[in-house]
């Protein structure tokens, strides 16, 4: 038995036996699925502290430079795919999605900009029946994501 739960384990090398494991008989496919992304979404925050609402000021959001919104309404997703700060010393920022699971809502009231929207801070503004609303402060405005979790990960596209 694997104990998913070792806190000392790799993010990737969980990631990898979670491709073993199976759930009511088909792969487990993280963010597959609603049931298995808010599984993979409590799972990873065991390890790593990425996931679940409940977590969100993990996530480092300032200066986070939104570069893509992917909504996949088969598997109650959506991705921010952005450039996200690694080492502001250094100016480093790599390609990251941050996936909200189990997404119910999204919406934007920005003015008309040019260039990408930055993220300047992230708020909780109400939680309910399992959900939560976070609102984005962007500097051409504001977005906002009900969901029931989110986590940080590679970037990833889909159509």
């Amino acid at each position: 038995m694997i104990n998913v739960y070792n806190h000392y384990a790799k993010v990737t090398e969980f990631q990898a036996v979670l491709k073993a494991i199976t759930i009511r008989g088909s792969s487990f496919r993280p963010c597959g699925a609603p049931p298995d992304c808010l599984l993979w979404a409590l799972l990873v925050g065991k390890i790593n502290g990425e996931a679940s609402m409940e977590n969100i000021n993990e996530i480092h959001w300032h200066d986070s430079e939104i570069e893509s919104v992917i909504e996949t309404p088969a598997t109650d997703e959506l991705v921010y795919n952005v450039r996200y700060p690694e080492d502001w010393s250094q100016n480093i920022f790599t390609a990251k999605a941050i996936t909200f699971c189990g997404y119910h809502s999204h919406v934007v009231e920005e003015m008309p900009f040019e260039g990408s929207p930055t993220i300047l801070a992230v708020s909780v503004v109400k939680r309910e029946g399992g959900y939560t609303t976070v609102k984005l402060e962007t500097n051409s405005g504001n977005r906002f994501v009900t969901a029931k979790s989110v986590h940080i990960g590679l970037r990833r596209a889909s159509i």
